[in-house]
């Protein structure tokens, strides 16, 4: 089932074309083998397998500033944290793991970005990284607002996982500043959305993902779920200078 899961996928990425402004990304469907993606559908942990951002050590923020992030349940997936998935289909997330994080997967990832990961950290082999990979299951009324991730972030990808495209209103969007020439040397934190115009929001849909290279104008995020009952299911794969 997973022999041919890394060949489909570097073909996708790599062959799909990156938009440069305001900051390298690119969006494509079809990620995965369309059987193999039935199969992530069969294996989604349960809603009560997910761990609140605060509960994973993921944030620390004032508690009257919780109830917002409450809406946001994960399941990192890089560590000991895998364990809070069901033991009958965890085997299947551990082989996927590691399949994301391989070197097959990534270096190619790498080159694809080439020019601007050399402008900005070196050249590809000698830059020493690390990577991080999330499941995120947010819930109505989740929103997050512009911002660019940590400084140390070189490439970031989000792994859509819906059942189907009655959510493709809940993508990530492409954010530009309204003030000329704003950035940020790098912030978890987010800036208020009416500084912002949302120039593109890449569709929520089955099997499709958003990649992007993080920089000092990568503004991105995600428009509020108004709807009773909606869930984003995703997964998102961070790739980090040491």
């Amino acid at each position: 089932m997973f022999s041919e899961v890394t060949s489909h996928m570097i073909y996708q990425v790599i062959n799909t074309p990156i938009r440069e402004y305001p900051y390298p990304h690119f969006f494509n469907t079809n990620v995965f083998p369309q059987n193999f993606y039935a199969e992530i559908m069969k294996h989604m942990p349960e809603a009560n397998n997910y761990e609140t951002l605060k509960e994973q050590g993921l944030i620390n923020i004032p508690d009257d500033e919780l109830k917002k992030f409450e809406r946001r349940g994960v399941i990192t997936l890089h560590d000991d944290k895998i364990q809070l998935i069901d033991e009958g289909i965890r085997d299947f997330w551990l082989e996927l793991v590691k399949i994301l994080m391989s070197p097959n997967f990534l270096i190619p990832l790498f080159v694809k970005f080439r020019p601007w990961i050399i402008d900005e950290h070196g050249e590809l082999l000698e830059i020493p990284y690390t990577t991080e990979i999330s499941l995120f299951r947010d819930t109505e009324m989740w929103e997050l607002d512009p911002h660019t991730d940590q400084r140390n972030e070189i490439l970031g990808l989000f792994l859509y996982l819906p059942p189907d495209d009655s959510t493709s209103h809940l993508g990530t969007c492409v954010y530009t500043p309204k003030e000329p020439g704003f950035a940020v040397e790098g912030a978890t934190s987010c800036f208020p959305r009416k500084s912002f115009n949302c120039a593109y929001t890449a569709p929520f849909l089955p099997n499709c993902v958003f990649g992007f290279f993080r920089n000092n104008t990568a503004f991105h995020g995600v428009d509020y779920m108004k709807k009773t009952g909606e869930v984003r299911n995703l997964m998102a794969i961070q790739v980090i200078k040491k």
